[in-house]
């Protein structure tokens, strides 16, 4: 028996295994799997993925080695007669070094169905082809149960590896990989090499020595080399968390598998963490030694770029992860990597569907792909493409519930892969005059608007308070405040993430304590509720480097929020949700979910506020920020990144709209006094019309309408500014005139019969 070969037993790997699993679970319930990023695949996805990379890594390897000569479609074929030799080339040179990992393995899932596949292939070989290893004779052998073993302790040995943060899951899984020996062999003890699973973060450490003289590497080294990289006001504390790790030095310790040029297969599930929620000295650590870090991404995207390093060419990695890197705006350096470094093989992208992880997650909030690719070289330009047709529940990977395209390689770019682009997007976007923003990361193009966040107390809670009655306000906790005039000059109105509707926002009673740049001594009340929670908010001031306990964590885009008109849209919705703030007696002031748009000042007079309100707000937005828009779930990413690129075409009637939008406004702000059935028969008309006007402009070259002309010449002698509250009652029967307008209405007809326009509403009604 070897040194490193040890005798289990199967009454102590029963009882081994009952304590290693109660042990896991108490260590995910203290630490939390959501803030660790865990979240356990099921099995019909973790069968997909493996056989799919173990096979698709094993055709290459046998290909490549074949040259020309006799090609393998499929594993099967090593099966026949006429293959023994090629059988026999599997068995004995490209078996003993196939590598498969799993560099963030929890209790291994992913290589235990990789046992099994590899299984399944060692046995079949021998079972079709005896003569290739006279040591596994399966035909012939009195005693199977020790030719399995044979087998096992080969899997054992050569090919499978893995690495865990968690301690206790890497016992867990050695000890799965021990009970499913027992089980195959049907004995009750067995002799097994040692098993390859590691304990460590895969993400540091070296793949190969630093020093090409030293086949090995001190943590100190590694350390001290990696710091010489950090600036010096951030080394020590990069260099603690550090030493705080358990470094994974790759050549030192699967070193068979660096020399040969890596792993053959890299699968698995990595973390969902976005990295804003990892130590400031871990993202300092992973900023500067990845090339697909990403401050607003997810630590995934780091992962793959380790994983494809961590291969040989020709090498396949296949995970499961969030799918937003996709389409997100901040994921061009992933996508650059992938394609710079890889063939795409396969993604299959269950988009909106989330179900796949009913059979091992209560709930999963995220939406999630798989993708393959094969590290090196582009070997095939299509690439198969599988897209979640619904969201009903996902029990097996059955093609009928995938829509298949075919996609090529070439084709993408780093900008987001937008797969299903109809043509009707890029014909808009060649038109478009303006862009609604700026390229603010790669600097490629600018936008007629500045688009920002909102702000971040770091405490809403605390500062949020609902105006009661005359001076009176509540707080946290139904606190009453009785503040003086002064100190409401300090409140700022609040506009939150629900107010905001489709050109107007709900105006409600509560309010934001805006003190920057003032001393909270010269505000009593409101220093003496803050007070109460100064403990709290010394918190808040420690982690975010505030200058005054109650000063905001984040002051994003205030100069925008200041700014007497602007729109506002959520950061998410459903559909396109753009409102106008303007003209506001009190200051307003705006959460992180919300973001603010304001036209530049060069452009504001080419454009006004209202034509590009209705712009945004149009279905003609709506369909392109469907196909466009990063989706999370049955939501869209409005973030500036993802609105930056809005394609704004060229109005010369803008007037007119300006006065529809206003009489739209004035009907929801109800000062006309109609019932709510005719309120929303005239509000749908009008928003109609607006539409209306919008797929003219888009689409002008294909219609012989011209609706915007014909509005303006009705609405030129009306100011609906002007108007007084006494004549709002005559201006409504004004507007409902022009639009039961004959001629109106027939444009507004002509219009709707367009293709394209036909073609987006329908498309609208069923997304």
């Amino acid at each position: 028996m070897c040194e490193a070969s040890r005798k289990y037993f199967s009454s102590e790997v029963t009882y081994a295994l009952k304590r290693s699993e109660k042990q896991l679970k108490s260590v995910l319930i203290e630490s939390s799997k959501k803030s660790s990023g865990i979240y356990y695949t099921p099995n019909f996805i973790v069968y997909h993925i493996t056989k799919n990379a173990i096979h698709q890594s094993l055709l290459s390897r046998i290909n490549i080695s074949l040259n020309s000569e006799n090609q393998l479609r499929s594993l099967s074929e090593l099966e026949k007669e006429e293959n023994k030799n090629i059988a026999k080339l599997v068995a004995d040179e490209i078996l003993p070094s196939f590598y498969v990992c799993d560099i963030t393995m929890g209790w291994g899932v992913f290589l235990l169905h990789s046992f099994d596949i590899l299984f399944n292939i060692y046995e079949n070989l021998f079972i079709n082809h005896n003569e290739i290893a006279p040591n596994f004779n399966l035909k012939q052998s009195s005693d199977l149960s020790s030719v399995k073993e044979r087998i096992i302790k080969q899997i054992i040995s050569n090919n499978i590896y893995g690495v865990d943060l968690s301690q206790e899951s890497v016992e867990l899984a050695k000890l799965k990989v021990i009970e499913k020996s027992l089980q195959i062999t049907k004995q009750d003890e067995i002799v097994l090499p040692k098993i390859k699973f590691t304990t460590g973060n895969c993400l540091t450490g070296n793949i190969s020595p630093i020093s090409q003289k030293s086949s090995k590497n001190s943590d100190s080294t590694f350390i001290n080399y990696k710091a010489s990289k950090i600036s010096e006001k951030n080394k020590q504390k990069v260099k603690q968390w550090l030493f705080d790790q358990e470094l994974v030095h790759w050549s030192e310790i699967y070193p068979n598998v660096i020399e040969s040029g890596g792993f053959d297969v890299i699968v698995g599930n990595p973390p969902y963490i976005n990295v804003k929620r990892l130590k400031i000295e871990e993202r300092r650590f992973l900023s500067k030694f990845y090339k697909t870090y990403n401050p607003n991404g997810d630590i995934s995207n780091i992962f793959w770029e380790r994983s494809i390093n961590l291969c040989k060419n020709d090498g396949v990695v296949s995970f499961i992860t969030p799918r937003y890197w996709l389409e997100g705006c901040d994921s061009n350096s992933l996508r650059n990597f992938i394609l710079q470094n890889s063939t795409l093989m396969e993604i299959i992208d269950f988009r909106s569907n989330r179900t796949i992880f009913k059979q091992t997650e209560d709930t999963l909030g995220i939406d999630t792909a798989i993708t393959t690719v094969q590290k090196g070289k582009l070997v095939q330009d299509s690439f198969n493409l599988y897209l979640s047709k619904d969201n009903s529940l996902i029990k097996q990977l059955d093609n009928k519930r995938f829509r298949h395209l075919k996609v090529k390689q070439t084709a993408l770019t780093e900008d987001r892969w937008i797969f299903e682009k109809p043509a009707i997007i890029p014909k808009i976007e060649n038109k478009a005059a303006y862009l609604l923003g700026d390229d603010k990361k790669h600097r490629r193009f600018e936008g007629i608007c500045e688009i920002g966040k909102g702000c971040s107390t770091g405490n809403n809670s605390i500062f949020r308070l609902i105006h009661l009655t005359n001076n009176v306000f509540e707080g946290m906790n139904g606190e009453k405040l009785h503040l003086k005039d002064s100190e409401i000059q300090v409140l700022r109105l609040l506009i939150k993430n629900s107010d905001i509707q489709r050109y107007w926002w709900k105006r409600r009673n509560q309010y934001w304590i805006f003190l920057k740049d003032r001393d909270v001594n010269d505000f009593p009340n409101i220093q003496f509720y803050l007070e109460k929670y100064r403990t709290k908010l010394e918190k808040n001031k420690e982690k975010y480097g505030l200058k005054n306990y109650y000063d905001y964590a984040a002051y994003r885009s205030l100069s925008l929020i200041e700014k007497k008109t602007k729109l506002i849209c959520p950061y998410q919705a459903t559909k396109n949700k753009f409102a106008l703030v303007a003209n506001q007696k009190e200051k307003t002031i705006n959460e992180t979910d919300v973001i603010t748009i304001a036209l530049k000042k060069q452009f504001s007079k080419k454009l006004n506020w209202f034509y590009l309100l209705t712009v945004l707000n149009s279905e003609m937005i709506h369909y392109y920020i469907k196909y466009m828009n990063k989706k999370i779930y049955n939501l869209y990413d409005f973030r500036s990144n993802q609105i930056a690129n809005i394609p704004i075409l060229k109005c010369s009637n803008q007037n007119s709209v300006q006065k529809i939008v206003e009489f739209l406004l004035k009907i929801h702000s109800r000062s006309t006094g109609f019932s709510d059935e005719s309120f929303n028969q005239l509000s749908s008309t009008i928003t109609e019309l607006l539409n209306s006007i919008v797929f003219e402009i888009y689409f002008e070259e294909k219609l012989s309408t011209n609706l915007l002309d014909l509005i303006d010449k009705k609405l030129q002698h009306l100011s609906i500014r002007e108007i007084s509250k006494e004549k709002e009652y005559e201006l409504t029967q004004e507007f409902e005139k022009i639009l039961s307008d004959e001629d109106i209405r027939g444009d507004i007809q002509t219009i709707s019969q367009l293709s394209e326009v036909k073609k987006i509403r329908k498309e609208l009604r069923q997304f």
